[in-house]
């Protein structure tokens, strides 16, 4: 990770450019909606999840991921039913 700083003009209308190589970095295209976020005190710009980037994510999260079967949840239930008859009536 490096660190780079640019300076640009605020328009009367609250516009600026974002810099090509910001835009290219962040794979932003025209039309793409940018967020402006605040961490540890100092502002930055990261391009908003699409839906398609979202469900993309999710695809990516839950690939690999084992369903559980009807008898892996009979079997969580049996075994929280259990533990609730453990525990100490208040």
């Amino acid at each position: 990770m490096y660190y780079m700083e640019t300076a640009n003009i605020l328009t009367s209308k609250g516009t600026t450019t974002v810099p090509k190589y910001v835009r290219d970095e962040l794979g932003l295209k025209t039309g793409d909606r940018v967020r402006f976020v605040k961490r540890h005190g100092a502002y930055g710009i990261e391009k908003e999840p699409t839906l398609a980037d979202i469900q993309d994510m999710n695809a990516k999260l839950i690939k690999g991921i084992k369903r559980p079967t009807r008898e892996d949840i009979n079997l969580g239930m049996s075994q929280e039913v259990v533990a609730r008859h453990k525990r100490p009536i208040q």
